[in-house]
């Protein structure tokens, strides 16, 4: 059953488990969940520094399907660091329902900085990808 737009009802042990007051999903989950998404900038300081690689940012979404956390896992630089938290915040998603209460969800999040042919790229892991 769905109230309004934005409530997604998931049934218990479809891809996720239970740590004390957060839902933990998988990436996987967390993306197709996702109403509203931004791609990270690659800051200027960054590409001065040539700064590459992989950052996984771990998300708190509270009952309203809000960003209520971002917490940093791994980045290859700390203006990358930056911009991935200042995006990552503005993201918003459903809101998901468990025996007929929204609960916050707990998942991680993980972006690509790349030099690609002379060109600073950020990429969304391949398997995210919508075609």
């Amino acid at each position: 059953m769905f109230i309004g737009a934005w409530l997604l009802f998931l049934p218990l042990g479809e891809g996720h488990s239970q740590d004390q007051d957060y839902i933990i999903l998988r990436e996987k989950l967390i993306r197709e969940r996702a109403s509203r998404t931004f791609l990270p900038d690659y800051p200027p300081l960054a590409k001065k520094h040539r700064a590459t690689g992989v950052v996984v940012a771990e998300v708190e979404i509270d009952q309203t399907g809000h960003v209520a956390n971002v917490k940093i896992l791994q980045a290859p630089d700390l203006s990358i660091e930056t911009a991935v938290t200042k995006v990552v915040r503005q993201w918003e998603f459903k809101v998901t329902i468990i025996d007929g209460s929204p609960v916050r969800i707990k998942s991680k999040l993980t972006f690509y900085y790349a030099l690609e042919n002379g060109n600073f790229r950020v990429n969304n892991p391949r398997q995210f990808k919508s075609n």
